[in-house]
């Protein structure tokens, strides 16, 4: 598992088998399964390193990305809103006037 990174069909490409039979492995032997964990693991510390340089050297993506997962706590995640409107009460020539963008009117209470 450590020379295939802890990717699954990687490794089977290495042991010359089919993914399924790691997978089989891993459910019947419990060190086939930590190693596995243990290798993924791993590679999301070395993206998280990457990630790391990335916000020190100023690139807003990883700022970003770093304030929306680990500054969570802080306020910074991200919201998305899915707000659910009745649009029953609208007629279809003013349904289609909003799908085209060309309504200045506010939403309906």
């Amino acid at each position: 598992m450590k020379a295939a990174h802890g990717m699954i069909t990687l490794a089977a490409d290495k042991l010359e088998c089919h993914p399924d039979t790691i997978g089989n492995y891993s459910k019947r032997y419990p060190a086939v399964a930590d190693a596995v964990r243990r290798e993924r693991s791993r590679v999301v510390d070395y993206a998280e390193i990457k990630l790391f340089a990335a916000m020190q050297e100023g690139a807003p993506w990883a700022i970003l990305k770093i304030l929306n997962t680990l500054g969570r706590d802080r306020g910074y995640a991200e919201v998305v809103r899915n707000e659910n409107y009745d649009m029953s009460q609208y007629s279809d020539d003013e349904l289609r006037d909003i799908a085209q963008g060309k309504t200045g009117r506010s939403r309906r209470a």
